[in-house]
């Protein structure tokens, strides 16, 4: 079968989700991750967590907050991985070498 493959950037800048009465969801906040460009969870989580601070506006949003806490972790390994581009390959290698570890996927929230 023929045809084109199209692409567009993708926002990983996250700025918020709450702007007054305007909420923002998955990629439109910014919640993809710039290491990998998955962004379903992240949209999945945070159109659940909006949807129960627009029914309650006192709601605190943990699961989105734990996975903003992920986010930052993993851009922190990424801006590691920028520094040495000779060494990503065995640095990815490593990493999912480590993901296995109880002590990783704690860090990682996973």
């Amino acid at each position: 079968m023929k045809g084109t493959t199209k692409g567009a950037p993708i926002s990983f800048a996250y700025k918020g989700c709450v702007f007054q009465n305007f909420y923002l969801t998955g990629d439109a906040a910014g919640l993809a991750s710039k290491l990998t460009g998955e962004g379903i969870s992240s949209a999945l989580i945070s159109g659940q967590e909006i949807g129960k601070k627009i029914i309650n506006l006192c709601y605190k949003m943990n699961k989105l907050n734990m996975f903003l806490k992920f986010k930052k972790r993993q851009e922190k390994i990424e801006k590691i991985a920028n520094i040495f581009p000779f060494a990503q390959k065995y640095f990815l290698k490593v990493f999912m070498i480590l993901i296995e570890k109880k002590w990783i996927q704690k860090y990682f929230g996973i």
